[in-house]
């Protein structure tokens, strides 16, 4: 797919109030329960914690994969500019 075609979409995600809210959500959803897991040192609570911090990080992820689309694109529509650019003069 083209890259221009991907950075419009993810444009339109990153955009969007209802994937914004989702995304906050889904974060404060797992800040809560990280705050809520007691520092025992039990072994099941150090998984538990471990596994809410991983979701933390999926989270970022989606929205830096997202950006890094959004800038690919606009880089290849520059890129495609600045040629053309060069082949009119």
């Amino acid at each position: 797919m083209d890259k221009q075609v991907l950075a419009a979409d993810a444009e339109q995600i990153l955009n969007n109030i209802a994937f914004k809210r989702a995304q906050d959500r889904v974060d404060a959803a797992i800040l809560r329960q990280l705050k809520d897991i007691p520092i025992d040192g039990k072994p099941e609570t150090d998984v538990r914690r471990t596994e809410l911090l991983l979701s933390l990080r999926m989270a970022d992820y989606y929205r830096v994969a997202l950006k890094e689309m959004l800038t690919a694109g606009k880089l290849e529509a520059h890129s495609y500019e600045q040629k053309k650019k060069r082949n009119f003069f």
